[in-house]
């Protein structure tokens, strides 16, 4: 399993100027606190432009496969920074003395020498302590370990801190904010049938003359935009009408048009809005609401939560072009200003249409 993001919007700047700045900064940037994971930070000109995640290998296990995982990001990249975080049971060394994954690192450490890619670190990280990889004084990189300075850790921390990113315990911790709310799908099953029909009348209505359908479409955006970039209170019972005109693609889209050029809004908040909206999100409504949560995470830079909001898409229209487009982004370490970049050059009016009118899909 792989977790793959690209530097984002709302990440503090860091200078990674260490081993203990790098430990203690790989928690925030993922997210969560990884444990049988190794960790690749692709930099270029000094930045970091790629984060990835990968489970371990398992022991037994020739580690070729990982390895080509990891060197097909390369992406012209002149530096990169692995770290090993090893399952929070084993010791830091094996029975040998050898530090865990040493066979994976030292085959990584070949490849990237035959690309003439520069290693900045190769860490294990364990706790509050790392290991380097690359150290050839066994004095320096003693059996214990050397102690994360406190000092950086909490610079780190209250850096991260004022960004608004604290990082979760694991990886499900992470998982679970896009997980399905059976309670609240239930509850909303009823209420999107209704939206629906309501949709479904004053479309009829709307018909008659074009003006008042767009008129209609208008409202619906205002709505949708200010449910995700507010800062009141979602109201419950209108959750369904929410996501009932995200299945409006000239919504979804030119709402995805005014966040991209909205400077002032709180990028994690709105994640964590349309994120509850996906928890409730009943079966038909998924893929709209999924797509929006993953490319607002992605532009938080957090690709762990873009990919499980993906998968919640997934798994019920797999071939959603929208969602469909954010993998293959994120998948190729493309950054979220790609997006931004995009949506720049496009005017409002090539989002918002006209087109012919369309109901929400079923």
């Amino acid at each position: 399993m792989r977790d793959s993001q690209s530097s984002g919007m709302d990440i503090p700047e860091l200078v990674l100027a260490g081993p203990d700045s790098i430990a203690a900064s790989i928690p925030y940037i993922l997210g969560f606190t990884p444990g049988d994971s190794l960790v690749v930070l692709w930099l270029r000109e000094g930045c970091v432009r790629l984060t990835m995640r990968i489970d371990l290998p398992p022991a037994h296990a020739a580690p070729h496969e990982w390895v080509d995982a990891v060197m097909a990001h390369h992406l012209g990249s002149d530096e990169i920074i692995l770290a090993v975080f090893p399952a929070r049971k084993l010791n830091a060394r094996d029975a040998r003395g050898v530090l865990r994954a040493e066979s994976l690192v030292a085959l990584l450490l070949e490849q990237l020498a035959s690309r003439g890619c520069r290693v900045h670190d190769a860490l294990l990280v364990q706790g509050d302590r790392w290991w380097s990889y690359l150290c050839e004084q066994p004095e320096c990189c003693s059996s214990a370990g050397t102690v994360i300075d406190p000092a950086i850790a909490d610079d780190v921390a209250a850096r991260f801190a004022l960004a608004g990113v604290a990082p979760l315990p694991d990886r499900d911790a992470v998982l679970a904010c896009c997980a399905a709310n059976p309670a609240r799908q239930k509850a909303n099953r009823p209420r999107v049938l209704a939206a629906r029909r309501a949709y479904a009348r004053r479309d009829a209505a709307a018909r008659a003359t074009a003006a008042e359908f767009e008129r209609m479409r208008d409202q619906a955006i205002e709505f949708v935009r200010d449910a995700l970039l507010g800062t009141q209170a979602l109201d419950d019972a209108r959750e369904a009408e929410i996501l009932v005109a995200l299945g409006d693609v000239r919504v979804r889209d030119t709402v995805l048009w005014e966040i991209a050029h909205s400077r002032d809004h709180d990028g994690h908040r709105a994640f964590d809005r349309a994120a509850h909206l996906l928890r409730g999100a009943p079966s038909g409504t998924i893929a709209p609401i999924g797509s929006v949560a993953a490319l607002l995470a992605w532009l938080i830079g957090d690709g762990v939560r873009a990919g499980a909001a993906l998968d919640r898409v997934r798994a019920e229209r797999a071939d959603y072009p929208l969602a469909e487009l954010l993998a293959r982004s994120i998948g190729a370490g493309l950054s979220p200003t790609s997006w931004l970049e995009m949506m720049s050059r496009l005017d409002r009016r090539a989002c918002r249409g006209p087109r012919e009118p369309e109901l929400p899909a079923a």
